[in-house]
C-alpha cells in the first residue's frame, strides 16, 4: 500500500468557501482526459475589480479502472492568487464516491504560481467513470489590466505532474484541458463625490458658537481601472453661519490647489501620482468649519434652526485626457438649532393595591422613579421627602434603587445613600431620602452621566388598617419636597441646581370585598427533595407553584413521588372547621385514580396524600396532565376548585448531536445536547456526558451544572448544553457510544437521575 501512496503528498485539509461561481461551462473532453471548467475565464473592469474571485473545477473522464490521481496546476502569480483549493464536492471527490481515501490536501504556492492536489483509494478500485468532479481551485484577481489593454495567461494542468494511475500504479495516458484567462479594460462604473457626515444637527440644548466641526469630501466607489489622476470641485456653504478654518487635502494627493477667498465657496483641485492608482473610497479633503451664530429660545420658537447646505458643484475627475464618469454628488447639511433649556427631570411614585384578603400586618413596596433625565444636566444627586396616608399604612424600611448606581462605577466612587423615617417639625411624619454619586479620590466626576429613567428608592410599607365594614380605602403617597444637583459642565464641574417638574403622586388602595364561601385546592410533591417546600403550617410548593388560587395548575410531579393536596375552606376569609372535603384524582386518559376525603382542621384546611403510580408493564403510559377536583358543602351550598399537574420525568433528553461522526485520536468531540422539562419552579441540574469506546472503556467525560425552570403550564421548556471530550491515544478504535444523563447532583452527594439516558454513536478511526 505504501508504494501506491508514494506519488502523493500528504498535507493539511483546508475547508474552502466557494464564492463567485462563473456561469460559463463547457462540455467534457473525450475519454481519457483530465480538464478544467470553465475552459475560459473572461473578465472586464466594468464588472470585475481587483479582489474579484472565481472558481475552476477539475473533472476526469476515464473509461478504465483507476486508483490514484494527481493534479499540478500552474498560473501567473503576478495576475492571480490561489486563495483555496479542495475536493469537490468534499470532503472527498465525486470520483472517489463512498470509497475510503487517503487524507491528502492541496499545497498552494502563490510565489511560484502552483497548486498540487491528489487523492488515492485505500483498497477499492473505481471502474470507468464519465465526467466526475475531482477538485476545485478558487482564485482572486490581484492585478488590473493596463489602461485600454488586457491581461492574458493560461491556467494550466498540461504537465507531467498531472496524471491518473490504474490499480497497477501505471500511468494512464490522458488528454489535459487548460483554462485561458483574459482580463480586459472596459469603462468601469461611475464614482461618487460625497460629503460626510451628510446631516448634522447641533445646539438644541447647548451653546455651539465657536465650536468647530469636520466635514470630509470622499470620492466613493472609485474603480482602480479608471487610473484617476485628478479631481476638482467646489463646495458651497452658508457664510453667515459657518466660517472655514482649514482645508486639508489627503497627503496621497501630492499636488493640490485650495481657494477659500470667495465667501461661501471652497475650491479644491487635487492630483495624484501614477502609480499608484487610487481605488475604493478615496478621501480627497477634510474641511474644518467654525460655527458663527446661534439663536435662542425665546424669542425663537422651540425647534427653530438655521441651515447651511454643503453642496458640491463644478465637479470633475480625469485620467490624463480621459474623463472619469461621476454620479450626482451626495451633499451635506448642517443645522444649528436655537438654544433652549434642557427638559427637566421628574419624580414618579408608584401605585399599590392590597386586599381583598385580610392584609393587616402584610408588607408591600412602593417605588420612586427618577424619569426623563437629560445627560446635559450632569446630574450627580437627588433628595426628597415622601408622605403617605398615615391611618392606612406605615413605612418600615427604605432601600436604595439601582438607577444612580448604574452611573457610579469606577473611576467614580459609588453612591452615598441615606434615609430617615422622621417626624419633621414642618412637614410632620415623612420619609427623607438622599442619594448621591460620589466622585473619584480627586473629587472629579466621570462620564457616563445620568441619563434616562430608573428607580432611585424603594419604600417598604406595612398595612395597619383594614375594615370589611367600610368601603375601599385610598390615600395619596406624594413627594412634598425635592432637590437635585448637577454640574455646570464636565470640565469645570461647578455644583448647580437642577430644576424639577412637578412630581407625580402614587395612590394606595385597600379593597374590602367579602367573597362569601371559598374553596382553594393546592399542594406539592416530594420530587426527590429537589425543591425546598414552603411549610407555612402545611407542606406545599411555594405559591403560586402549588396551584394556590382558584382553578390554578400545580408544578410538575415526578414518577413515584408522594403528593400532598390541601383544600382551604373559608367563609369571608374566616376558616370553616371540621368540614368534610372530597378529592377526586383523574388520570390523563379520563380514568378515575382515587377518591380521598378529609376533615378541615382549625385553620380550615383539609389534607390528603397519595403516591403516584408506576406499573411495571408500561409506567410512562400514565404521563400527562392529571386532574384534581375538590368539593365541599358550606351552609347547603356546594363549592368546588380544580387543579391540574403534569406527571413526567423532571428532564427529558430529546437530542444528542456530535459535530461530526468520524474522529481521529487526539481530537475533541463537540457534543450538543437538547433537553426539555415541564418544571415551573427552578431546579439545579447536572448534565453529564461519558464517551465509551468500542470495548466499553470510558475514555472521557464532562459535566456542567445548569438551572432549569420557568415553564408555562401545558408547555415544555427546552434547553441546550454543550460538552467537549478529548479522545486519548489509548482509546480503542471502532464505533463507540456517547452517553448523556441529567442528574440532580453527583450521586456521592445524594444526586439522582432526573430522566432516561440518551446516546449517540461515534466512530474512532484506526489511523
Amino acid at each position: 500500500m505504501n508504494s501506491k501512496l508514494a506519488k502523493l503528498m500528504s498535507t493539511v485539509l483546508i475547508a474552502a468557501t466557494l464564492l463567485a461561481i462563473l456561469p460559463t461551462f463547457v462540455s467534457a473532453l473525450p475519454a481519457d482526459s483530465i480538464y478544467l471548467e470553465p475552459a475560459a475565464v473572461n473578465l472586464n473592469t466594468g464588472a470585475n475589480s481587483i479582489g474579484y474571485r472565481f472558481n475552476l473545477t477539475a473533472w476526469e473522464n476515464v473509461t478504465g479502472p483507476m486508483f490514484t490521481w494527481q493534479i499540478t496546476l500552474h498560473f501567473d502569480p503576478t495576475q492571480l492568487s490561489c486563495v483555496s483549493a479542495g475536493y469537490e464536492p468534499g470532503p472527498k471527490s465525486q470520483w472517489a464516491g463512498a470509497f475510503a481515501t487517503v487524507p491528502v490536501a492541496p499545497v498552494i504556492d502563490n510565489v511560484a504560481g502552483s497548486v498540487l492536489i491528489g487523492e488515492s483509494l485505500l483498497t477499492d478500485i473505481v471502474t470507468g467513470t464519465v465526467a466526475m468532479r475531482l477538485c476545485f481551485f478558487q482564485f482572486e484577481v490581484i492585478a488590473g489590466p493596463p489602461f485600454g489593454g488586457a491581461l492574458d495567461s493560461v491556467i494550466s494542468i498540461d504537465n507531467v505532474d498531472t496524471y491518473m494511475l490504474n490499480p497497477d500504479l501505471l500511468e494512464v495516458p490522458v488528454a489535459k484541458g487548460n483554462t485561458t484567462y483574459h482580463y480586459a479594460w472596459t469603462e468601469p462604473s461611475p464614482a461618487t463625490l460625497a460629503i460626510a457626515p451628510a446631516s448634522l444637527d447641533l445646539g438644541q440644548y447647548s451653546n455651539v458658537v465657536g465650536m468647530t466641526l469636520d466635514e470630509t469630501v470622499t470620492l466613493m466607489g472609485l474603480s482602480e481601472a479608471w487610473q484617476c489622476t485628478q479631481v476638482a470641485f467646489d463646495v458651497t456653504y452658508n457664510s453667515a453661519l459657518l466660517q472655514v478654518n482649514t482645508v486639508t487635502v489627503d497627503p496621497l494627493l501630492t499636488v493640490a490647489v485650495v481657494d477659500t477667498t470667495v465667501a461661501g465657496v471652497i475650491h479644491v483641485d487635487a492630483s495624484a501620482p501614477v502609480p499608484p492608482n487610487p481605488s475604493g473610497d478615496v478621501l480627497i479633503a477634510t474641511i474644518t468649519f467654525q460655527i458663527l451664530a446661534q439663536g435662542t429660545v425665546p424669542p425663537d420658537a422651540p425647534g427653530t434652526f438655521v441651515a447651511s447646505p454643503l453642496n458640491i458643484i463644478n465637479y470633475s475627475a480625469h485620467s490624463g485626457v480621459i474623463t472619469v464618469n461621476l454620479n450626482a454628488p451626495i451633499n451635506g447639511l448642517v443645522r444649528v438649532f436655537s438654544l433652549q433649556a434642557i427638559p427637566s427631570p421628574q419624580l414618579i411614585v408608584s401605585d399599590a393595591t392590597m386586599g381583598p384578603t385580610p392584609s393587616i400586618g402584610m408588607h408591600f413596596n412602593v417605588t420612586v422613579t427618577l424619569a426623563n433625565v437629560d445627560p446635559n444636566w450632569y446630574l450627580i444627586g437627588i433628595g426628597f421627602r415622601l408622605k403617605w396616608p398615615e391611618a392606612l399604612i406605615w413605612p418600615v424600611s427604605v432601600y436604595e434603587g439601582p438607577f444612580l448606581g448604574g452611573f457610579a462605577g469606577a473611576p467614580n466612587g459609588g453612591t452615598f445613600f441615606v434615609s430617615y423615617i422622621e417626624n419633621d417639625p414642618i412637614t410632620g411624619w415623612d420619609v427623607l431620602v438622599g442619594n448621591m454619586i460620589l466622585p473619584d479620590e480627586m473629587g472629579v466626576w466621570h462620564a457616563p452621566f445620568v441619563e434616562g429613567t430608573g428607580v432611585v428608592a424603594i419604600i417598604e410599607f406595612e398595612v395597619i388598617y383594614q375594615s370589611f365594614g367600610d368601603p375601599d380605602q385610598t390615600g395619596q403617597i406624594c413627594i412634598v419636597e425635592q432637590q437635585a444637583i448637577g454640574l455646570s459642565n464636565p470640565i469645570d464641574q461647578v455644583i448647580t441646581d437642577v430644576p424639577w417638574l412637578e412630581p407625580i403622586c402614587g395612590t394606595y388602595t385597600i379593597t374590602t370585598i367579602l367573597p362569601g364561601r371559598m374553596l382553594d385546592v393546592y399542594g406539592g410533591a416530594v420530587n426527590s427533595h429537589l425543591i425546598e417546600p414552603d411549610w407555612q403550617q402545611i407542606w406545599q410548593f411555594v405559591p403560586p407553584y402549588g396551584g394556590q388560587g382558584p382553578n390554578m395548575p400545580m408544578d410538575l410531579v415526578e414518577p413515584q413521588s408522594w403528593v400532598w393536596l390541601h383544600a382551604n375552606v373559608t367563609y369571608n376569609f374566616w376558616p370553616v372547621q371540621h368540614k368534610l372535603v372530597g378529592f377526586e384524582i383523574i388520570q390523563p386518559n379520563g380514568v378515575l385514580y382515587a377518591n380521598l376525603f378529609a376533615f378541615t382542621d382549625e385553620n380550615g384546611v383539609a389534607t390528603v396524600g397519595f403516591r403516584m403510580p408506576w406499573p411495571c408493564d408500561n409506567p410512562e403510559s400514565l404521563f400527562g396532565v392529571w386532574w384534581v377536583i375538590s368539593t365541599v358543602q358550606v351552609a347547603d351550598e356546594v363549592i368546588r376548585d380544580d387543579l391540574w399537574f403534569h406527571y413526567d420525568y423532571i428532564v427529558n433528553i430529546t437530542k444528542v448531536t456530535l459535530d461530526k461522526y468520524e474522529y481521529n485520536h487526539g481530537e475533541y468531540v463537540l457534543i450538543d445536547i437538547e433537553f426539555c422539562s415541564h418544571a415551573q419552579q427552578y431546579y439545579s441540574v447536572l448534565v453529564k456526558c461519558n464517551l465509551q469506546d468500542e470495548l466499553g472503556v470510558v475514555v472521557g467525560e464532562c459535566r456542567q451544572y445548569m438551572e432549569i425552570g420557568g415553564a408555562v403550564f401545558c408547555q415544555s421548556k427546552c434547553y441546550t448544553a454543550r460538552c467537549v471530550i478529548y479522545i486519548p491515544k489509548w482509546a480503542y478504535a471502532g464505533v463507540g457510544t456517547v452517553r448523556v444523563n441529567v442528574f440532580s447532583d453527583e450521586p456521592v452527594y445524594g444526586g439522582v437521575p432526573l430522566g432516561p439516558e440518551l446516546t449517540a454513536p461515534i466512530a474512532i478511526q484506526p489511523y
